[in-house]
């Protein structure tokens, strides 16, 4: 895994020098520009850009890789602003280990005047911030016509990002939110396509840009892309997954985010589908009075957590997650022998193996 991991982080220093080279002269005030960029500049796993350009190298070797860098940097920028917007619907506090946007804009501007609004321009400006992001995002993607990217491929990479994916993103995050609201358990095909939508659209969609840049082709329908669309899916599924069972095994420290919030929001995971499915009588009992209640005392959600890892629910999710794992390998039985293919093969392995 060392390879990878030297990858992702040389693929973080690329975006990172490229970010610099995007014209912002309307990003302001000074909150909005900071905000936009806030997550951006704390590093992340970049996962995504990486796999955009490990499937870019892998059709057309070195010069697509390269020319694939603004892409990369494109679906970074995106991830982020659906972040932000994320963490006010969560109510998260913290990202990456350090406050979330809508926090870090709250204390910045309440330092600098008197009254008890900061926290509602905190919520305001992260918003506007993630859209401007989005923005951002899109003007990245059009750069790549300067790295020698046909016109074909970069409309149709736009019309894929803001038509198709943003549209399974949406869907996913609104039904995530829609079942936290809902009392009792949702079906496992419900939660599947939650998944399929508010995380392996993004996975998707860079594993078919990397494609569709490789190939220098802007077919949908060809079978690579194909086939690269259901690796991301497949993979999309597999992070959530762990994500999940990190959420109620990690630590905040480790996690960089707050743990237990998916008891206490009552987010309907697999895992929760599991333990509803397995748990009756008092123990079900136990889950609901953690479950979806913002009141919810430390003990009462720490015994629900314990529940959980204890009733054969997490086991279940793992087993989903590395099935996802091998489905989305097969998928990639096809690609040409490279050092691009193994590093995508190590990848997909990571998505069961990272701990944070």
């Amino acid at each position: 895994m060392l390879e990878l991991k030297e990858y992702l982080q040389n693929t973080g220093k690329l975006i990172e020098n490229a970010a610099l080279t995007l014209p912002t002269p309307y990003l302001a005030p000074e909150e909005i520009k900071e905000g936009a960029l806030l997550y951006f500049f704390r590093g992340g796993k970049r996962l995504r850009p990486a796999l955009l350009r490990l499937f870019a190298g892998a059709y057309g070797g070195a010069e697509a890789e390269d020319r694939a860098l603004y892409a990369a940097l494109a679906i970074e920028l995106f991830h982020n602003w659906t972040l932000v917007h994320d963490d006010i619907i969560d109510r998260d506090s913290t990202r990456r280990g350090a406050k979330s946007t809508h926090y870090h804009i709250a204390e910045s501007f309440g330092s600098r005047q008197e009254g008890d609004n900061a926290f509602e321009y905190g919520v305001d400006a992260a918003i506007l911030a993630g859209d401007s992001l989005h923005a951002l995002s899109v003007r990245s993607l059009v750069k790549l016509s300067e790295n020698k990217v046909s016109s074909d491929v970069v409309l149709k990479l736009i019309e894929l990002m803001e038509g198709d994916i943003l549209d399974r993103l949406i869907y996913g995050e609104a039904l995530d939110t829609r079942f936290g609201l809902l009392q009792g358990e949702v079906k496992r095909e419900h939660c599947l396509d939650m998944i399929y939508g508010k995380t392996g659209a993004l996975f998707a969609f860079c594993a078919m840009a990397g494609t569709m840049i490789g190939l220098g082709s802007s077919d949908l329908t060809s079978d690579e892309v194909k086939r690269a669309m259901t690796f991301g899916l497949e993979c999309g599924l597999a992070f959530q997954l762990q994500d999940d069972i990190l959420s109620l095994t990690s630590d905040q420290k480790t996690f960089g985010k707050p743990v237990l919030n998916d008891i206490r929001e009552g987010k309907n995971t697999l895992i929760k589908h599991y333990a509803y499915t397995l748990c009756q009588g008092e123990k079900r009992a136990v889950l609901e009075r953690a479950m979806n209640n913002r009141n919810a005392t430390e003990a009462q959600l720490f015994a629900a957590r314990d529940l959980i890892l204890s009733c054969g629910a997490l086991e279940m999710t793992l087993a989903d997650a590395a099935d996802a794992t091998n489905k989305a390998l097969e998928a990639i039985e096809g690609l040409p022998e490279s050092k691009y293919k193994n590093l995508i093969i190590k990848w997909a392995e990571m998505m069961l193996k990272r701990d944070h």
